[in-house]
Parts: C-alpha cells; sequence; structure tokens
C-alpha cells in the first residue's frame, strides 16, 4: 500500500488483493480519530464494502492498483473509491432491490443507506460518497 496524504485527508492505492482492506481501515479510522467528529462506522461500513467490490472487480487489471481517498469536510468526509476495471452499468441498477439470496446488489442499497449521497462516474468503476458526521454528545440539543 502506498501511501500519501494530501490536505485534511488520507489517500492509498492498494494491490487488489482482500487482505488489503483490514490496513487501509487502520489507516483511515486513525485519520478519522485525529479529524474528530462521529461518522467511524458509516465510513468503516462503506469503505469496507466498497473497496471489496473494487478489488473483486479489479482482478486480473495487471497488477494495477486500486485508488482510495478519504477527506474531511466541514460537514463530514468525502470518501472515494476507484478501480482499474471496466466497471458496472450504475445506471440501471440504481433502484435494483437484492433479495436476501443474491449475492450482489447490496453495495447500492448500503451506500444509500449509509451516505448522505452516493456518485459514480461515467463508466462506473469510480464511486465518491458523501457521509454527514453524526452528532456528538451535547450537539443534538
Amino acid at each position: 500500500m502506498s501511501r500519501q496524504s494530501r490536505h485534511r485527508g488520507v489517500c492509498a492505492r492498494v494491490k487488489a488483493e482482500l487482505g488489503q482492506v483490514d490496513a487501509v481501515w487502520g489507516r483511515f479510522s486513525r485519520a478519522l480519530e485525529l479529524r474528530g467528529g462521529d461518522a467511524t462506522f458509516a465510513v468503516e461500513l462503506l469503505l469496507r464494502e466498497f473497496l471489496n467490490n473494487a478489488i473483486l472487480h479489479a482482478r486480473g487489471t495487471g497488477g494495477r492498483r486500486i485508488r482510495v481517498s478519504l477527506r474531511g469536510r466541514p460537514s463530514g468526509m468525502v470518501l472515494r473509491v476507484t478501480d482499474p476495471g471496466r466497471g458496472f452499468d450504475w445506471r440501471r441498477l440504481q433502484s435494483a432491490v437484492p433479495s436476501a439470496e443474491d449475492t450482489t446488489g447490496r453495495g447500492l442499497v448500503i451506500g444509500k443507506l449509509y451516505a448522505r449521497r452516493v456518485g459514480y462516474n461515467q463508466r462506473g468503476n469510480s464511486v465518491t460518497l458523501w457521509v454527514k458526521w453524526a452528532p456528538t454528545r451535547g450537539d443534538d440539543k
């Protein structure tokens, strides 16, 4: 995993190997702790789901790496995962609801549930998720 820090965020380029997910989350969780705010559960769930998807779909791309970034904003965090794969038709699947037996499609639902906003590039190989800070104790009064 290559490491870069930019502005108020953290970036990584990782091999398309499932073993990389825990390492990326460990590094990103430290950045979240330093930033403060409470979006940790949502960011972890989204990062793990979309990074896993990128790894599974980027295999066989000649060793090219997946880019992951997490940036702080006043209202929350912006998570982006981009893989070198050919992408998918997110427009067609946007309103699909997977059944309990389905082995694919859950990431789209998780994104809608835990991110304030979800955006894909034209090709469907990059996703951006906006996660709002949860109120901390005393802030919800």
